[in-house]
């Protein structure tokens, strides 16, 4: 299945905006410490599922 590409409406304008981050060396291992509860959280929900499916 392809997936479908937004158009905006007549006369609408799309902005985006990037960011470049410098976090002291605190701040990113605190940054690490949250994608990798993020990761494990999913993990366990996407195993929660599976075992559901199962039974």
């Amino acid at each position: 299945m392809m997936s479908r590409r937004y158009c905006p409406p007549e006369g609408h304008i799309i902005q985006a905006f990037t960011f470049a981050l410098d976090p002291t060396p605190e701040q990113a291992a605190q940054i690490a410490r949250f994608f990798g509860a993020r990761r494990k959280a999913f993990n366990w929900t996407l195993d929660q599922i599976k075992t559901d499916l199962e039974h």
